[in-house]
């Protein structure tokens, strides 16, 4: 079993057809559609200020978020960091569950 990060971050909702051939890597540099930040926040339930400390950015960078189609790399850069962990952490707890 692989953790799944591109589900994560919305799967075929936010990256289409295309979900199952994504490159992170460029994805990242090139700047993630800002519904896998949602997707992630949704998932891990982050309060605004959760949000604000994990991705090292204040509210008013986020709210020009919602003006835009993508975040920076930087930014998306921890928002797969985020979404890694949170692949990691689901495998272990099914991985326990079926013992």
């Amino acid at each position: 079993m692989r953790p799944n990060v591109i589900e994560i971050l919305g799967g075929p909702q936010v990256f289409g057809a295309r979900a199952a051939r994504v490159d992170l890597l460029e994805e990242v540099e090139r700047g993630l559609p800002i519904r896998a930040y949602e997707a992630v926040s949704e998932a891990l339930e982050l309060t605004p200020v959760e949000e604000d400390r994990l991705l090292q950015v204040s509210l008013r960078t986020r709210a020009r978020w919602k003006r835009r189609a993508r975040l920076d790399a930087a930014a998306s850069d921890r928002v797969v960091r985020l979404a890694r962990i949170l692949a990691l952490a689901v495998l272990v707890l099914r991985a326990a569950g079926t013992r």
